[in-house]
C-alpha cells in the first residue's frame, strides 16, 4: 500500500515516515524473480486524494519495471475497532468513505498519467 507520497503527511497521518515502504518496493522492482507489483492505494477523501499526491504516485510507480496494476480503494472505517482496543483515538471516524463514481473519476485520472499500467477500482468498486 502507499497512503501518501509526502513523507511527513505519511507520518502525520500513520505515525510513520514512507521512506521504508518505497524502499521495500524498489527492491521488489529490482529483484532477480520475475514477480509482477501490484500497487494499492486506499483514497482518503481530504488526505491523499488530490492531484499533485496522485501524480507524484503515479511518477513513483512509472519508474518500477514491474508494476502491473494500481489499485485505488476507498477508505473504510474498519479501523475504529482497533484503535478503540489500543486506547487511540481513531481521527478520521467522521469521514465517509467516497462513492463509487469518485473512486472511477480517480481510476480515470491516474489512467491517464499511465498509459501503460492497469489502474483500477478496488475494494469492492
Amino acid at each position: 500500500d502507499i497512503k501518501h507520497m509526502d513523507s511527513k503527511a505519511h507520518k502525520e497521518w500513520v505515525g510513520i515516515g514512507n521512506t521504508t515502504i518505497l524502499e521495500n518496493i524498489k527492491k521488489v522492482d529490482d529483484s532477480k524473480y520475475p514477480l509482477k507489483i501490484y500497487i494499492r492505494i486506499p483514497i482518503i477523501p481530504g488526505i491523499n486524494d488530490n492531484e499533485y499526491n496522485l501524480t507524484a504516485t503515479a511518477s513513483f510507480c512509472r519508474d518500477l519495471k514491474r508494476v502491473d496494476r494500481i489499485e485505488l480503494l476507498p477508505y473504510h472505517r474498519l479501523g475504529i475497532g482497533t484503535y478503540e482496543k489500543l486506547g487511540r483515538e481513531y481521527e478520521l471516524k467522521d469521514l465517509a468513505s467516497p462513492s463509487r463514481e469518485y473512486i472511477v473519476e480517480k481510476v480515470n485520472f491516474m489512467s491517464q498519467l499511465l498509459s501503460h499500467i492497469e489502474v483500477k477500482a478496488g475494494g469492492g468498486y
